[in-house]
């Protein structure tokens, strides 16, 4: 199943011209899989759900590393919930270009797609995004 959001952000336009797999999903899936169910709900009740990137500058794998946080709404009994979740990484290449911009604010992502297929393989696809 394929969710697709791709809201555009107000006063901000694409960097990458093509959309982008966040990786190491396979490595957060219990995570990916919660944040695929709160993109259903939140599509349901006229929610937003959308991703943050946070810079990872101590990763002691990549320095240049950026997490991709997963965000969703729903509605609960009184109120209306946000929850978010860790569900990836940029890929080193791309973050390697991309941390000195989300360091310094000038880089946010566009969540385009979630997909969850039925043997449980999930993809998850942004778009970069730089100030106008």
């Amino acid at each position: 199943m394929k969710i697709t959001i791709g809201q555009k952000i107000d006063g901000w336009k694409n960097y990458t011209p093509t959309q982008i797999k966040v990786v190491g999903l396979q490595h957060r899936y219990a995570s990916v899989m919660e944040f695929f169910r709160g993109c259903q709900q939140s599509q349901a009740s006229g929610h937003d759900a959308w991703v943050t990137l946070v810079r990872e500058p101590h990763n002691k794998h990549d320095p240049n590393a950026i997490k991709v946080i997963g965000h969703w709404r729903r509605r609960g009994l009184f109120r209306i919930i946000e929850k978010q979740r860790h569900i990836g990484y940029l890929q080193a290449d791309i973050a390697s270009e991309a941390a000195p911009l989300v360091e310094a604010g000038q880089m946010r992502a566009r969540l385009m797609s979630v997909y969850r297929s039925n043997d449980g393989f999930l993809d998850v696809n942004i778009i970069l995004v730089i100030p106008h």
